[in-house]
Parts: structure tokens; sequence; C-alpha cells
């Protein structure tokens, strides 16, 4: 009798968990290897509830990407879904040319569209400095912060938000890159008259050290501290302020490397006061804060909508490049030239990002197109290693009406507009 009573009460448990699970209907179905991870997520915890977004798929490393996470504060944060990857980000920036005035026409892009091969070597040089350079010398962790943030990450305790001004301890070098890439794009802005050619480079990645370094802090003291307490915690705010950071650095050392002018600033937190870019968009792949409705909310793979300014960075695939969703047209054109937050303020959103490397495929295989890398692209490994013939064979989810359709659903029409960023080269690492 009582073997009967602990099934009956497993299938309740399980039915409970699939009810807080929640699927777009332009998505497809959840597979069994995502329901176990977040079957292990929301067990514990009857008032949190999972969010997937149009694209979400199981990841190499077992891990789920494109969903919204969403608890109480009071909840304990052990099991809290923080990866290696969290606060990566995407950000894109316009390659400024002095003399192009009137012309529709930009010299940079047709002169590296002249010579694609040289573009995508200087790329690789540029990932095979960061590579030996990341060997010799020190890379960002918490050990970089200043002493008044009183970063407590190698004990038990967090450090409270007590102060946002600092200097680095030391200098530090940038990271492999998750992405770097050269793209081109004819443009025409909200204020514009005709469109113009324009020229981008984008990276993405982050801080890989610091963000292994703050999953495990996460998971040492999850018994401990609550998901409030560590949202708020001053490592979290660190961790995603050098995350942006590294960032804007990576970019502006690409555009030197390619001899390429585009707006940059000095970073006055920097040990030796660097230069770095100031970014026309950033996309964040993975965050944690807290919404009006006081819920502690972690996305992974997607964004939220109400809080994405100057569009969404949408990646596509390697071959097809990115597309930049722009949001709502605004009266401040000069600040957010790509839109403002759109979507309902009512309504929770997990707004993905790109259209994933798929592992695992559903029935509807048109939902989804065979990848081999074009000629301008080349891929690496973790440790920086080329692949180049050596990838193995994948497929992407593409872009179809139902996927637009989805997108319709949480907000974004096709009346904001959008840019098709055609890669001129570009390197991806896999995964």
């Amino acid at each position: 009798m009582s073997s009967e009573n602990e099934s009956s009460e497993a299938v309740e448990d399980i039915q409970d968990v699939l009810q807080r699970i929640i699927v777009p209907a332009e998505s497809h179905q959840i597979s069994p290897e995502e329901m176990n991870v977040f079957y292990d997520i929301l067990k514990n915890d009857g008032s949190s509830r999972v969010l997937l977004g149009l694209s979400h798929t199981i990841l190499e490393n077992n891990t789920v990407d494109c969903f919204r996470f969403e608890c109480n504060p009071s909840r304990m944060a052990s099991g809290l879904p923080v990866t290696s990857r969290f606060f990566h980000s995407t950000l894109l920036v316009e390659c400024k040319e002095r003399d192009q005035g009137n012309d529709r026409s930009n010299s940079n892009v047709l002169r590296m569209l002249m010579d694609v091969n040289r573009v995508l070597t200087e790329l690789k040089g540029f990932v095979t400095n960061i590579k030996n350079t990341s060997i010799k010398k020190k890379v960002a962790g918490f050990d970089c912060a200043a002493d008044e943030l009183d970063l407590e990450v190698e004990g038990t305790m967090i450090g409270a938000f007590n102060s946002k001004s600092f200097q680095d301890a030391y200098e530090w070098t940038t990271e492999i890159p998750q992405h770097v890439g050269v793209y081109h794009t004819f443009n025409k802005g909200f204020g514009d008259a005709y469109r113009k050619h324009k020229l981008f480079l984008a990276v993405s990645g982050g801080c890989v050290r610091m963000n292994m370094a703050y999953e495990n802090m996460v998971q040492r003291v999850g018994d401990s501290m609550t998901a409030g307490e560590i949202c708020d915690s001053t490592e979290t705010w660190f961790c995603r302020s050098m995350n942006q950071r590294h960032n804007c650095a990576l970019l502006y050392d690409l555009a030197k490397h390619l001899s390429l002018n585009i707006t940059c600033t000095t970073d006055t937190c920097s040990y030796n006061s660097r230069l770095i870019a100031v970014p026309d968009c950033q996309t964040m792949h993975s965050d944690i804060f807290r919404d009006k409705n006081n819920k502690i909310v972690i996305l992974n793979g997607c964004v939220d909508t109400h809080r994405q300014k100057n569009g969404v960075i949408h990646h596509v695939n390697p071959n097809d490049g990115i597309m930049l969703l722009k949001g709502i047209r605004g009266s401040n054109l000069l600040m957010c030239p790509y839109g403002n937050p759109f979507g309902s303020v009512n309504n929770a959103y997990a707004f993905p990002i790109s259209c994933r490397r798929q592992r695992t495929f559903p029935r509807n295989e048109n939902s989804y197109m065979s990848y081999l890398p074009a000629p301008f692209v080349s891929h690496i490994d973790d440790l920086g290693n080329f692949l180049d013939g050596r990838e193995a064979a994948c497929k992407y989810s593409v872009l179809d009406e139902k996927y637009f359709k989805g997108l319709a659903g949480m907000g974004w029409t096709r009346e904001n507009g959008y840019l098709e960023l055609i890669p001129i080269a570009s390197i991806h690492k896999v995964g």
C-alpha cells in the first residue's frame, strides 16, 4: 500500500512540474533530456516556473539554452540554473568612414569584399594572439576587484552591496571569444532619407575564468544563501560589469587589429586607463535580476524585451550572419537609433537571441537546415584550436513564418524593422 502511495505522489509531483513549464505554441516540444534538467530545478520549489523560448535546446554540457526561470527571492540558491557562460553577451559596433558623406557605398566594405580570405586570415591571427597572450598573462578574476568591494568569493560569505567606485588591482588580458566577425549591411535609420552601406564588427563571449568562479560560488553557498541575496550581491554586480568591460575591450582590440575606426572611450575602472569600444548595441546571453513583481529572474539564451534598448542582436547561423531586430521607434533617435524596448509590460518573455545549433531534432524536420561552414567562416574549440574541416555535422533552426509568428507573440513585429548583417568573415566557437 505504501509503494502505491509513493508512486501516486511521484506522478503528482511530475504533473506539478509539467504545469510550471510553459512552452510557446510556435516552438518545438520539450525533449526528455530538457525535462530532466527542468525537473531538478523545479521539484523542490512550488513557486518557481520556466518559460521556454522558441529555440530552446539541450547543449553538449547537458544544460538547456533559451529559457526564463522565475522564483521567489526567499528560495535557497542551490539548484539555480547558473552556468559558466553567465553574463556573456554579444556587442555590435558600427565602423566609421570619414569620407562617406552622401555616398551610399562604403570603401572599407568594398575593400574587404575584394579579399575575403585576407580578412578571415586577419581574424584568425587576432584569435591566435588572444590565445597565446591569455596563456602568458593574467586574465580577469575576482581577485581583480578593489579592496573596498569586500568580495569573499573563496569563503562562504558574500560581500555587501557597498561601493560602485573601484579600480582594477592589476592589468588583465582578454580571453578567447565565443565569436568574432565582420559584417556589412545597407541600413536606413529612423531619421535617414535613404539607405547607406555600413560596416559592423561583432564579438561574443565574456570572462570565462571569472564566470566559472561565479558558478562555483553559487553552488557552494547555495544551501546558506537565498536567490535574492545572490541577485543583490556585489559579486553578481562585479561579474556582470567585468564581462561587459571585457567585451568592450575585445571589440576595441579587434577594430585596432583590422585598422578600422570606431567610437571609443577610456575605461576609468581599468588598471592602466585602457581604451575600450562604445558599442552601438549589446545583447546579454544570460543574466539575473529582480522584476517589477519582486521575482528573481534568470535568463539563459534569451532576453527580456522590456529591458532591451537599441534592438536585439539575434544570431541566425554562421553562414547567414546576424539579424538586428529593431525595437519601437521613439523620440530618442540619437540614443536609440535601433529602437526602444517593446512588448507588454504585463507579460514575461523569453525572447530568443539565436537560432541554436541543434543536437537533438524533433519530428518536424522542415524547421531545421543542415549546416556546413562556408569558405568565409571558421570554427574553434574551447582552447582556441581551429577545426577547419573537422566540424561535426549539425543542424540549425530556421527563421520561418512560424518563428516570426512566435516573435510577434512577444511584442516584436516586422513593422519595427530589422537589419540583416551579412558576414564578410567570422569565427565561431563550437557548442
